[in-house]
C-alpha cells in the first residue's frame, strides 16, 4: 500500500502511525470496546514489529501515542497542517476529519484501489456531509468497534433525521417528535447514542510534533533497506519500492542490465540501446558515474579486428571483464557487441563484425574472462556458432553463494548495494541521446562501465568467497555448470504439438462437463471461478460444514474443498468442483506449454542458478519442473515431450531417496545407514523399525506415514506441518515423531545439533561449503528466530542434494564429451536427468550415466540411481 502511495500521490511528508494496544481511552470509558473483534492470529505476531523496522530503513516517521489509537494521531496531523493531507486509511471514522485541505484515501478493493473520499464522495454515499459522519455513526453504530446502533435504524433513516435536525445530539434534543417503532427505539437507546458520539470522536489535541517539517520525506540508506529486504526474502517489492521512490544512490536507467526479459521499461529500453545492428554503432565519449565522490571513469576505444588482436596480446597475463551488447532468451539470442577491460584501467569495444575472427578465436579460447550473468551471454554465442571458454568469474554467481537468500542480482543492484556506486551515464545534449529512440546505437561507454563495474564486483567477491569458504563451491560446480545449462538451454526437448492441441481441447471438454454436472447438482447456473458464488452455494444453499474463515467469508481454496470432500466422498457437487479445478490447472499448464513451442518444435526452457536459497535449479518460461507425474492424465502431458529427429530414444536418470541417504550420511545413523545399505524398500524397512512389526506385516498407511517422516525431516519438517500431510492430530504426529526419533536417534542428535550449531558459527554449510547465513537464529522476535530454524534443518541436507545433482550433470556433460558421443543432455528435474540419445549409443549412455551419477559424491551410504528408456518423457520414467 505504501509503495503504490509513493508512486501514485509522490507525497512530500509521510507519516505513519500505530495503535500500541487495544487499552486505550475508550477501552477504559466502555470495556466491551472491539470486544468483537477475532483474536490476533499468531501468524501475525511480530509483523509489525518488522513493518517498523523497514519503515524505519526507509527513513519514514513512525509515531505512536500511549493511550490512544492511530486514528488519533492522524487526526492530530490533519488539524495542525497548513498543507493539503491525505490520510490512508479503511477506517471508516476518519471521514470525519474531510474538509477542504484532507482527502481520505479508503481502500475500496484492496490495496491498489484508493478511492478519494472528499466531502462530495461521503455526502454521494451516506447523503451527510463529512463534517456529520460522526453524528452517522453515532446512530447507526459501528459493528467493527462493538458500537451497535439503534435498533431498526439505518444508513437511510439516520440520515434524515440529520439533515432534519442537524446532528446526532439535535436529533436526540427532538426525539419526542418521531414517531413509529423507529421514534420508540430512538428513546430507548438515547445512551448509547451518546456513548457512540463520545467514542467515534477523533482526538485532535495529541501531544505530538505538529510541524510539517518534522515528518520530511527524508533520504534513506538504499544499502541498509537492502539488506532487510534480503533477510526478509523480499523479490517483487524490492523493485517497485525503488522504481517508486529511488534513493540518492539506488540505480540509473542506464545501469539496467543487458539481459533479455527484465520486466521493467527502463530496462528494456536500455537492453535495446545495446542491441542494434552495427550498422548503427557510434562512438562515444567517455564514461562517467559517482555517487559520494566514488565514480567509474573509464576511458573507451572502439577498436577494428588489428587492435583488438592487439590489445588481447597486451592483457593476455590478467582476466578480462567483458560486457555483452544483445539479445538472448529461450535458448537463442545475438550477441552485436562486446566490450573489455582489464586491470590497467584500460577498454575497448567493438562489433562482432568488427572482431571477426579475432573475437571468436579469443572468445573460445581458454583465456580467463569475467562476465555477469554469463549464462545469457554464452546461450546467444552458441547460437551463432560460437563457445564461451575460459569462464572464471561471474558476479551474479558469486553474489548468490554469498548471499543466497537475496532475489536481485542485476549487475546495478549489485554495484550498489556491494560497491556504494551506481551506473549512470553522463548527460548527453538532446541531439545524441538514443536511449529510448526507435532505433538506439549501442553505447559503447555503456558497455565499458558495465563491464568496469563487472571487473570491481569480481574482485570484491573473490575476497567475500574466500572469508565465507564458497570459494571452492563457486569455482567446481557453479561457473563449470554455467555452460552446460546453456547447454540445455540451447538444445531444449522436442514436443508433439499436436498431442498438446489435444490435450487442450480434452481438457477443456472435461471442465465444461465438470461445470455442467456442478449446475445439474445445484438446480441452476453458477460461476464455478467466483469464490463468492461458491460460498454462496456451499455454506447457504446446500448447508455444508464452514470452512476456515476469511475476510470475504469462508474460504473455497484447494485445501478446504478437499477437506469438504473427505468427509463427504459423496457428494456430487464437491467431486464436479474439484475435477473442475484439477482438468482447468492441466489445461492451463498444456496451454502454457503450447505458447512455448518454439519454430524447432522443441521447448527451451530457462534453469535458474540464482534462486533457491538451499542451491537447486529451478525452472521458468515454462516451469518443466511442475508437470505433473502422480496422476495419468498428468502422464499424459509427460507423453507429448518426445525424441528429436536425428535421435533414436530418451533416457531418464534420477536419484532414489537423495535428501533421505544426504540425511544418514551426514546423521551417521546406524540404523538408517543399514536400512539404505541392504537394498530392501526403504520406507517398508523403516516402517518395521518403527512400528515395530516385521516387514511383511507393514502396510500400506504404515509405509505412507514413513515415507512423510522421512522426506519432511529433511524440509524441517514440524510435527504441526506432518499431521497436515497425513490428516491426523499434532498429538499423533508427534508420537509418530517420537517412535522415529527412538529408533534413529542418530538422526535425532544430528538435528539437534544443526541449531546449536548454527546459532553459533551463524551459518549452516553443506557438505560442498554450500553456506545459508542465518543471523536471525539469534533473533529476539520469535516469528524470525523459528523461520531461521527451520531453513537451519533443511540447508545443509537439501543443499547438499543440490550440489550431488549438480556435480553428476557436470561428469554427465563432460563425460558424454569426453567419449566422443553425439548423445546430450537435455534436462534437469528435481533429482532426475533427461538425456537424447543418438541411435546405438544406448548402452554406452546408460552405462556412463548411471556411472557418473553414482559417483558424485562419497557417502557412507550408495547413490541408488534408476534409469528408464523410452520414444517419449513418460515411457522413459520408472
Amino acid at each position: 500500500m505504501l509503495v503504490n502511495v509513493l508512486k501514485e500521490r509522490q507525497p512530500t511528508h509521510i507519516a505513519v502511525a500505530f495503535d500500541l494496544s487495544r487499552e486505550t481511552f475508550r477501552m477504559a470509558a466502555y470495556p466491551e470496546y472491539k470486544a468483537g473483534r477475532a483474536k490476533t492470529p499468531p501468524e501475525f505476531k511480530g509483523q509489525v514489529e518488522l513493518i517498523k523496522q523497514l519503515l524505519e530503513a526507509l527513513n519514514i516517521s513512525v509515531v505512536t501515542v500511549e493511550g490512544f489509537e492511530a486514528d488519533d494521531i492522524l487526526a492530530t496531523l490533519a488539524h495542525h497542517s497548513p498543507e493539503p493531507v491525505r490520510i490512508i486509511s479503511g477506517d471508516r471514522d476518519s471521514f470525519q476529519l474531510v474538509n477542504d485541505n484532507v482527502t481520505v484515501l479508503y481502500p475500496r478493493k484492496g490495496m491498489s484501489d484508493l478511492v478519494n473520499m472528499t466531502d462530495e464522495a461521503i455526502r454521494e454515499k451516506y447523503d451527510v456531509g463529512a463534517a456529520q459522519y460522526r453524528d452517522l455513526a453515532a446512530l447507526v453504530g459501528e459493528t467493527s468497534d462493538n458500537l451497535p446502533g439503534i435498533p431498526g435504524v439505518g444508513p437511510k433513516t439516520a440520515a434524515k433525521w440529520i439533515n432534519q435536525y442537524g446532528s446526532a445530539l439535535e436529533v436526540l434534543a427532538h426525539k419526542d417528535e418521531i414517531t413509529g417503532k423507529v421514534g420508540e427505539a430512538l428513546r430507548e437507546h438515547v445512551a448509547l447514542v451518546e456513548r457512540n458520539y463520545e467514542l467515534n470522536r477523533l482526538i485532535d489535541t495529541l501531544d505530538i510534533p505538529t510541524g510539517v517539517t518534522a515528518y520530511e520525506k527524508r533520504e534513506y540508506d538504499a544499502t541498509a533497506v537492502n539488506q532487510l529486504l534480503d533477510a526478509l526474502e523480499f523479490g517483487a517489492l524490492r523493485a517497485r519500492l525503488f522504481a517508486a521512490w529511488p534513493s540518492g544512490d539506488a540505480v540509473a536507467v542506464a545501469a539496467a542490465s543487458v539481459k533479455a526479459g527484465s520486466g521493467s521499461k527502463a530496462a528494456s529500453a536500455a537492453k535495446s540501446a545495446s542491441s542494434t545492428k552495427a550498422s548503427k554503432v557510434k562512438e562515444t565519449a567517455a564514461a562517467t558515474s559517482e555517487v559520494s565522490g566514488d565514480s567509474f571513469s573509464t576511458e573507451v576505444t572502439q577498436v577494428d579486428a588489428k587492435a583488438l588482436k592487439k590489445w588481447l596480446g597486451d592483457h593476455a597475463k590478467t582476466p578480462v571483464a567483458l560486457s555483452f551488447a544483445g539479445k538472448w532468451g529461450r535458448g537463442t539470442g545475438t550477441v552485436d557487441a562486446v566490450a573489455l577491460t582489464s586491470e590497467d584501467g584500460s577498454a575497448i569495444w567493438c562489433t562482432c563484425i568488427q572482431g571477426e575472427e579475432v573475437l571468436t578465436n579469443w572468445l573460445e579460447s581458454d583465456a580467463p574472462k569475467i562476465v555477469h550473468d554469463a549464462k545469457g551471454p554464452a546461450i546467444a554465442l552458441l547460437n551463432q556458432g560460437v563457445r564461451l571458454g575460459g569462464l572464471v568469474s561471474d558476479p551474479a554467481i558469486a553474489a548468490y553463494i554469498v548471499s543466497p537468500g537475496t532475489r536481485n542480482f542485476e549487475l546495478g543492484e549489485l554495484v550498489t548495494r556491494y560497491l556504494h556506486k551506481s551506473l549512470t551515464l553522463a548527460e548527453k545534449p538532446e541531439e545524441e541521446r538514443s536511449l529510448f529512440s526507435d532505433e538506439p546505437e549501442i553505447s559503447g561507454e555503456l558497455l565499458a562501465m558495465q563491464a568496469r563495474a563487472t571487473l570491481e564486483l569480481a574482485k570484491h567477491f573473490d575476497q567475500d568467497l574466500a572469508e565465507r569458504g564458497g570459494a571452492s563451491l563457486f569455482a567446481t560446480i557453479e561457473i563449470p555448470l554455467i555452460g552446460v545449462l546453456a547447454d540445455l538451454e540451447s538444445a531444449g526437448i522436442a514436443v508433439d504439438a499436436n498431442g498438446l492441441r489435444g490435450l487442450e481441447a480434452t481438457f477443456d471438454a472435461d471442465a465444461q462437463a465438470a461445470v455442467k454436472q456442478a449446475h445439474a447438482t445445484v438446480g441452476h447456473e453458477f460461476n464455478l471461478g467466483s469464490p463468492k458464488q461458491l460460498q454462496e452455494v456451499l455454506f447457504e444453499e446446500r448447508s455444508l460444514p464452514k470452512t476456515k474463515k476469511i475476510k470475504t467469508g469462508y474460504t473455497t481454496d484447494a485445501e478446504a474443498l478437499a477437506g469438504l470432500l473427505a468427509k463427504f466422498p459423496d457428494d456430487e457437487l464437491l467431486v464436479s468442483l474439484m475435477r473442475y479445478r484439477e482438468v482447468s490447472k492441466l489445461k492451463q499448464t498444456v496451454t502454457t506449454l503450447l505458447g512455448c513451442v518454439a519454430d524447432d518444435e522443441r521447448i527451451h526452457t530457462t534453469f535458474n542458478q540464482m534462486v533457491a536459497a538451499t542451491g537447486r535449479l529451478s525452472s521458468t518460461d515454462p516451469n518443466l519442473q511442475n508437470i505433473p507425474i502422480r496422476t495419468p492424465e498428468g502422464m499424459q502431458i509427460r507423453d507429448t515431450f518426445v525424441v528429436g529427429k536425428g535421435y533414436d530414444t530418451l533416457v531418464t536418470a534420477d536419484y532414489s531417496q537423495i535428501e533421505v541417504r544426504v540425511m544418514a550420511h551426514l546423521s551417521n545413523d546406524t540404523g538408517l545407514i543399514e536400512a539404505l545399505k541392504s537394498g530392501e524398500d526403504l520406507h517398508t524397512t523403516v516402517g518395521s523399525q518403527v512400528f515395530g512389526v516385521p516387514a511383511a506385516e507393514v502396510n500400506a498407511d504404515m509405509r505412507r506415514q514413513i515415507k512423510a517422516m522421512s522426506y519432511g525431516l529433511a524440509y524441517g519438517l514440524s510435527a504441526y506441518g506432518l499431521s497436515q500431510q497425513l490428516s491426523i492430530s499434532a498429538g499423533e504426529a508427534k508420537g509418530l515423531m517420537d517412535t522415529y526419533f527412538e529408533r534413529f536417534g542418530g538422526v535425532r542428535d544430528y538435528l539437534a545439533q544443526i541449531v546449536v550449531d548454527a546459532r553459533k558459527l551463524g551459518y549452516t554449510e553443506s557438505m560442498f561449503g554450500r553456506r545459508r547465513y542465518l543471523p536471525d537464529l539469534n533473533s529476539d522476535n520469535r516469528q524470525l528466530r523459528e523461520m531461521a530454524e527451520r531453513m537451519a534443518l533443511n540447508a545443509p541436507i537439501q543443499g547438499t542434494a543440490a550440489d550431488i545433482m549438480k556435480l553428476a550433470m557436470l561428469k554427465v556433460h563432460d563425460a558424454l564429451h569426453e567419449a566422443g558421443l553425439k548423445s546430450r543432455l537435455l534436462l534437469q528435474v528435481h533429482d532426475e536427468l533427461v538425456l537424447e540419445v543418438t541411435k546405438g549409443e544406448l548402452e554406452q549412455v546408460t552405462a556412463l550415466v548411471t556411472e557418473c551419477m553414482q559417483g558424485a559424491a562419497d557417502l557412507s551410504v550408495p547413490l541408488d540411481v534408476s534409469v528408464g528408456v523410452g520414444k517419449t518423457w513418460s515411457e522413459a520414467g520408472h
